[in-house]
């Protein structure tokens, strides 16, 4: 299942809508949640792309939560999903493009495939603490998950104790979000592949060939 998060950008949510309409889905399912959206025009939006868009399945939560906030509703909400490609509104998947058949086709090798990577360091120590609250202490990965953008195997989540699912209630924690399932998967020993490993942790330097982002300063 590919799972596209949203919030607030109704021309953002327009071209994630068309992208993958247009491009090749090795028969994945297409969920896109929107997180408690409080722009009208936006709401509104959504509403008619469901309509337009029938071949994919919409969903609003109640809360805000961030990307990461909308991947945990997805695994929680379809558990007969083995495998799951986490995405956000402001990325377009190029035509040429094989990150889907890629991110597939190494899950069948790896727990994890992410798209790029950073160095695992924090913007605060507020942040840190967050980030790093109830996991093994003194287990700590090389790297964060860059988005966070990845894809992973229901069966891999399920190994995470559900207590650790936090989702995040501002901005801070959801780029902390990053950092944290990098660590929650390091925790339990997950394999983990990145499509573009990122030169010297700079993300950067990904090469626009699997990905394209819309960088949006969205609170």
């Amino acid at each position: 299942m590919i799972v596209v998060a949203t919030h607030n950008d109704s021309n953002l949510l327009n071209e994630i809508c068309k992208n993958l309409s247009r491009i090749n889905l090795h028969n994945q399912k297409v969920l896109i949640i929107d997180t408690n959206s409080n722009d009208i025009s936006f709401i509104n939006e959504f509403n008619y792309l469901k309509s337009f868009y029938k071949q994919f399945l919409f969903y609003r939560t109640d809360f805000k939560g961030w990307d990461s906030g909308a991947y945990i509703k997805a695994y929680e909400n379809f558990p007969n999903e083995d495998k799951f490609i986490f995405l956000q509104d402001s990325l377009m998947i190029p035509d040429r493009s094989k990150y889907i058949q890629h991110s597939l086709e190494l899950l069948d090798k790896y727990d994890v495939v992410a798209w790029t990577n950073f160095k695992y360091k924090f913007e605060n120590k507020e942040q840190q603490k967050w980030s790093e609250e109830g996991l093994i202490d003194g287990i700590t990965p090389v790297d964060s998950i860059f988005g966070p953008i990845f894809s992973v195997n229901k069966k891999t989540l399920d190994l995470l104790p559900k207590k650790w699912l936090k989702t995040p209630t501002n901005k801070n924690e959801a780029c902390g979000m990053e950092r944290r399932w990098s660590a929650m998967f390091q925790c339990i020993g997950a394999s983990k592949y990145y499509i573009e490993h990122s030169i010297d942790g700079d993300a950067m330097t990904y090469s626009r060939e699997y990905i394209c982002k819309n960088f949006k300063n969205r609170n």
